[in-house]
């Protein structure tokens, strides 16, 4: 082939082609073996060979292994072998520019490498200490194994130790009686759920005003029971005797008197006072007004039984002495959907106390 930029003949100008190719191809060869050398005899190279004697090694570690520091990888090992001591050799290969600052000092240990659970050599740093140096050898023994494949056999000794048939039986009531609870949790849920949808106030507004409601409801409670203590000490809970008891001759006297009080008292003044009321207008329409309320706030005749039948309720409630006077309650709380599951389950039936 004829080139115009070569003078000769056809045959020179490939000889002298070819000599060119021949040349660029040996001197490519010579600069990559003189770089080779200089970058492995200067001491230039961005690796660093170390030698690291251990007593144990994790399982899965072999050549090819990762070596991390601080979770990023630095380096490789490169070979595993066991020394004439019986200890293990691991040859490891690090990148100088990724380990500054690591000494001879450092710790090892064994973990994952990733979120795999692939093994890897961890190397700690430690103050103090010599640069790493090419071909050092170190004794180190691991700080420990946290590897996947440890973690998983300790799992096992520790489920194979202690799921007996008894931890299972215990986990199977714990279990039943947390479901016995589902309900309750439930009724929790919508409670919260309805709270939310109708605040109007932020919470801080509301706490405020329920610690102030319930910073009267002590004294509001014991007032209340003292009041109900004094009836249930009154004369109608007290027998001509003295004794406590219904006092039934107090109570038709009282009955009596509110009826004809509710009825003809005040309907005869209401009659008088009517024909009357051209002449006394406004106390008649004052005496009017108070004799059409007053029958019907005391009930047309039925608040005596009414009040016998509070005074049998807190007579029924009271007990004890009279010096000690004590407080029967009962609470029923079987009917309350989210109590009741649980009462039935830890045992406790309709009409417990």
């Amino acid at each position: 082939m004829h080139q115009d930029f070569l003078r000769g003949s056809p045959a020179a100008q490939r000889r002298t082609t070819m000599l060119t190719a021949a040349a660029l191809v040996v001197l490519v060869a010579v600069a990559a073996a003189c770089w080779y050398g200089v970058t492995r005899f200067s001491g230039d190279d961005d690796s660093v060979s170390v030698r690291i004697y251990s007593s144990t090694v994790a399982p899965g570690v072999k050549p090819g292994t990762d070596v991390i520091l601080r979770g990023a990888e630095v380096g490789t090992i490169d070979d595993v072998s066991r020394a004439p001591d019986g200890s293990l050799a691991l040859d490891v290969t690090l990148t100088r520019s990724r380990i500054t600052g690591v000494t001879d000092t450092f710790d090892i240990d064994f973990r994952p490498a990733n979120y795999f659970g692939v093994t890897a050599l961890n190397l700690t740093p430690r103050a103090g200490g010599s640069a790493l140096g090419d071909g050092l050898s170190l004794r180190r023994d691991p700080l420990g194994d946290f590897t996947m494949s440890r973690m998983i056999e300790r799992g096992s000794i520790i489920a194979s130790g202690t799921l007996s048939d008894e931890m299972l039986d215990t986990l199977d009531t714990v279990l039943r009686y947390t479901n016995a609870l589902t309900p309750l949790l439930e009724s929790g849920l919508a409670f919260a759920d309805m709270i939310a949808k109708t605040q109007k106030a932020l919470p801080s507004e509301q706490l405020r005003d329920a610690n102030a409601v319930l910073a009267s409801m002590p004294r509001f409670i014991q007032q209340t029971a003292d009041g109900a203590y004094q009836i249930f000490q009154g004369v109608y809970n007290r027998r001509p005797d003295g004794s406590l008891g219904m006092n039934y001759h107090d109570l038709d006297n009282s009955d009596a008197g509110l009826a004809i009080a509710g009825g003809a008292l005040f309907s005869a003044a209401g009659n008088l006072l009517k024909s009357h009321d051209t002449e006394l207008t406004p106390a008649v329409s004052i005496v009017t007004a108070f004799s059409d309320a007053v029958p019907g706030m005391l009930g047309s005749g039925t608040t005596g039984p009414k009040l016998r039948l509070v005074i049998d309720r807190l007579t029924a409630a009271f007990g004890g002495t009279a010096g000690r006077p004590s407080l029967r309650l009962r609470l029923v709380m079987n009917d309350l959907p989210g109590l009741a599951a649980p009462l039935a389950q830890a045992g406790l039936r309709g009409g417990s106390r």
